[in-house]
């Protein structure tokens, strides 16, 4: 087992090593950064240890780590296979696993850790991948009191001012808007929020938010129109995907839960 205060150094010494190995005049191509995500995933069960260690603070900044090297090898390595991909996510959740930890301490470790969050998601390696850095800032919305949500806020109004020069200004406004809304239900609960998640229940994951909320409140004709309305939009009726947030699959998971066997036989029908 690591020592907790070795974790951080191990994690940078790694990954330097592995990149350095595996540029050639230049360039990572794609079996080169397969072996550097081979690498950077001994480092996440390096941290995931760490964590069961109680070592919170220190996987949480290792796990920050390896997700900005990774974007990094994102902007410059070919990483057609998916594997970085797949270490990228990883990644997002075992920082979700620390500050899910971290939520439970006192204010000082809470403080501490969005601290770092925010450093990390102001980074400029972040510019061009606007979905990462606000997953990122996702992390960090439990570990917030109203006090300390300032804080997070004020990175908020910053990105977004200065997303308007951006090419897709709009883009980082829908992820602004989801990030607010889940900060704001953190901070006040669903009761106080949900005026503000309808007003914009245009987007797909606050749709599916309100979807769930329904489902929860066993109000399953809300949660059939909510879904309705978007798989009629997006005319979505012919096929069936693997994901559990398809509208299809909600819908029929509506009819399931409901006991509406008429409906749930029916939409199995649709399905496939």
């Amino acid at each position: 087992m690591i020592p907790t205060e070795d974790i951080i150094p191990i994690v940078k010494k790694t990954i330097a090593a592995s990149i350095k190995c595996n540029t050639h005049r230049g360039y990572i191509g794609w079996s080169s950064c397969d072996n550097i995500c081979m690498d950077m995933h001994d480092c996440l069960d390096m941290c995931a240890e760490t964590l069961e260690k109680r070592g919170y603070m220190a996987a949480l900044e290792a796990a920050a780590y390896i997700l900005v090297s990774g974007v990094k090898l994102a902007s410059h390595a070919d990483s057609s296979s998916g594997m970085l991909t797949d270490v990228i996510m990883c990644t997002y959740e075992l920082i979700d696993k620390c500050t899910k930890e971290i939520e439970k301490k006192d204010k000082q470790m809470r403080d501490q850790a969005l601290a770092l969050i925010i450093k990390e998601a102001k980074k400029s390696v972040f510019d061009g991948w606007t979905d990462w850095r606000y997953n990122l800032l996702k992390s960090g919305i439990c570990l917030c009191d109203e006090k300390s949500a300032k804080k997070l806020e004020k990175v908020l109004d910053t990105l977004l001012e200065i997303s308007r020069e951006d090419y897709f200004p709009e883009y980082t406004k829908k992820e602004d808007l989801i990030v607010r809304y889940l900060l704001h239900r953190h901070l006040y609960g669903k009761k106080n929020t949900q005026k503000e998640l309808y007003q914009n229940i245009s987007l797909n994951e606050l749709r599916i938010i309100a979807i769930k909320d329904a489902m929860e409140d066993k109000n399953y004709d809300e949660a059939e129109k909510l879904c309705l309305e978007k798989a009629n939009e997006e005319e979505t009726w012919h096929y069936r995907s693997s994901n559990p947030e398809d509208w299809n699959n909600m819908l029929y998971d509506i009819y399931k839960t409901a006991s509406n066997t008429e409906k749930q036989i029916a939409q199995a029908k649709n399905c496939y």
